[in-house]
């Protein structure tokens, strides 16, 4: 009998959870699923008392996690690969009396192509039992009697691409389901993945019904998701006098979009029309790589991005802060001083912390992200910063407009940080914050995960924008969002040109880490300045609309609105909804 403390003893801390604690225990029998988590669950309760701060640490928050990970899929996924005592009777049971109830078969039956190999080709014959899938389940079990490891050994990988087995077996929902469990090298592109697990609200159906499948177009027909790439920064040129053609540009969005199979579109961000333009996808690159920088130069100029340089005296003063033994000692005499002391304290706590690069998402945002937003919002009353997953309200009002007011109402996107502007009647949110992971750096199916839905919260601001300020022209109307990844700020712009949102990196910076960069403090300190700048053109913007919008309403100057020949109201782009939860709209 293995002793599960021993699991605490030989596991790094940053490698505790519960999934590796069942294969760790995993000794080929069954084992009773309720009792290993109680095991699982009883050892951390008694480590989160202990005197190790890691220890204690990491216990507890798996312990404030345990519902949402008992529950998980991948979870679900180990039980059903590895059986239960509680819930089979395979060991009762022979292979040559398991009988399909659907077809009244023996699973037997399905066993001689395969037996007829070597035995020891690939480690056990019954390693080609996984590949049957009205078979799967009860000979997994079965084999638990032998080495249960074998089955996920390079037998499986060699005939997968076996031309002796059966198209429609390969490419089954069961023989996939294995590997969404297993994992495999040739499948981590991160668009087979989908930011919700919802149900398409155009088709009521489910997008997992569709996880995993096979598409049956060629790669000559079909521009293959690559794996995202790192994005890069983008420069707008200057309103280039040499159009676009846009109606080509919409044909070839539209003939990619209508290749996409299903379980692909909920990842891919030219299915909601939004122009990807930093790089990090790579079919949106290959689609449209002769009239991306076309398109760059025909964006409004409001998009354009430039971070300051420091004043003489913000330079002296943050180079004092930064080599003082004590940043308290450093005299502040005007409130910009006393902010940015202010800052270098909080950092300097966050870099020199034990456990620096071992932090939650949360904790992460708070001690690296939140004391630049302080710094740069906190003496502004105009903005309101909201923290802590909150609901975009403008996702939530989108999503309930034509819906049955006597159904179940949805709500928005939760949003790490939501930045709203107080001088309009409605409250409007003007900027997003998205933050990727905690430390050390998320993966990268996060990353892109929070990309896109940042592109999307950004694209909700614009359409509720652009629905109340009917009959003006919003072509010039720029969103800004920032995406936290690892110890890297990222500034995103979005706007809409020519039927299509276009979502831009305009600058990055890092976070410093340690006394040794922390002259970091300063770039960051100066886009986020910048940021708030392009916040304030935004807000200004807005308020400008939402003049000409009552003016056109009470009739003044509605001849003149109407008969400029220059006055041109951009085309909206079609509002592509995102999936909504489980069989039903809640």
């Amino acid at each position: 009998m293995v002793d599960s403390k021993m699991y605490f003893v030989e596991t790094k801390v940053t490698e505790w959870s519960l999934l590796d604690f069942l294969e760790w225990s995993n000794s080929g029998g069954q084992m009773k699923k309720d009792s290993k988590h109680s095991v699982f669950l009883t050892l951390l309760k008694k480590i989160s008392h202990e005197k190790n701060l890691a220890h204690a640490k990491k216990a507890q928050e798996l312990l404030e996690n345990w519902e949402d990970t008992k529950n998980s899929k991948a979870i679900e996924g180990f039980w059903l690969v590895w059986g239960s005592e509680e819930d089979q009777d395979i060991e009762e049971r022979s292979p040559d009396t398991d009988v399909d109830e659907m077809t009244g078969e023996s699973a037997t039956e399905y066993l001689p192509s395969c037996v007829a190999m070597e035995y020891n080709t690939f480690g056990h014959p019954l390693s080609y039992l996984l590949l049957y899938s009205k078979a799967m389940r009860q000979w997994i079990m079965l084999a638990c009697y032998w080495d249960p490891k074998k089955l996920c050994g390079n037998g499986i990988q060699h005939i997968w691409a076996s031309s002796e087995l059966p198209v429609d077996t390969k490419n089954s929902k069961a023989i996939e389901g294995f590997w969404l469990v297993w994992g495999s090298e040739e499948d981590q592109d991160i668009e087979e993945r989908s930011p919700d697990t919802d149900v398409d609200e155009m088709t009521g159906e489910s997008a997992t019904e569709y996880l995993p499948s096979t598409t049956e177009e060629s790669e000559e027909e079909f521009i293959k998701i690559k794996k995202v790439q790192k994005p890069h920064v983008v420069h707008v040129g200057e309103n280039s006098s040499d159009g676009v053609d846009w109606d080509e540009v919409m044909e070839r969005v539209e003939t990619y979009r209508g290749k996409l199979s299903k379980e692909r579109c909920v990842c891919d961000p030219l299915h909601y029309y939004i122009v990807e333009h930093s790089g990090s996808h790579g079919p949106t690159s290959k689609l449209l790589v002769d009239v991306l920088p076309q398109i760059l130069n025909v964006l409004p100029k409001e998009t354009h991005f430039s971070v300051p340089r420091l004043s003489e005296e913000e330079e002296d003063f943050f180079d004092k802060l930064i080599m003082a033994d004590d940043v308290d000692d450093v005299l502040a005499r005007t409130v910009n001083e006393k902010t940015l002391r202010k800052l270098v304290s909080r950092l300097l706590d966050s870099v020199t912390m034990i456990r620096k690069n071992d932090l939650s998402e949360n904790e992460h945002q708070t001690r690296n992200v939140v004391p630049f937003l302080d710094a740069i919002f906190r003496n502004d009353d105009q903005y309101w910063l909201k923290y802590g997953e909150q609901s975009l309200p403008e996702t939530a009002m989108r999503r309930n407009k034509e819906r049955d007011p006597y159904d179940r109402a949805r709500i928005g996107y939760k949003v790490d940080a939501i930045i709203e502007y107080q001088n309009l009647n409605w409250n409007p949110a003007v900027g997003c914050l998205e933050v990727a992971g905690g430390l050390p750096q998320c993966s990268r199916f996060k990353e892109w995960n929070d990309t896109l839905k940042l592109g999307l919260e950004l694209r909700d601001l614009w359409a509720s924008a652009k629905d109340r300020l009917i009959g003006v022209d919003t072509g010039n109307l720029v969103y800004w969002g920032l995406l936290v990844v690892g110890r890297e700020i990222r500034v995103y712009a979005l706007v809409a040109s020519g039927g299509l949102f276009h979502l831009l990196l305009m600058h990055k910076a890092s976070i410093p880490s340690s006394h040794q960069d922390l002259d970091n403090i300063k770039l960051v300190y100066l886009m986020l300045k910048e940021y708030k700048r392009k916040l304030d053109a935004t807000t200004n913007a807005l308020c400008e609309l939402n003049k000409k919008n009552i003016k056109l309403i009470t009739g003044a100057k509605k001849k003149n609105l109407e008969r400029t020949p220059e006055r041109e109201v951009v085309k909206k782009p079609k509002i592509v909804d995102t999936p909504i939860k489980g069989n039903k709209p809640f």
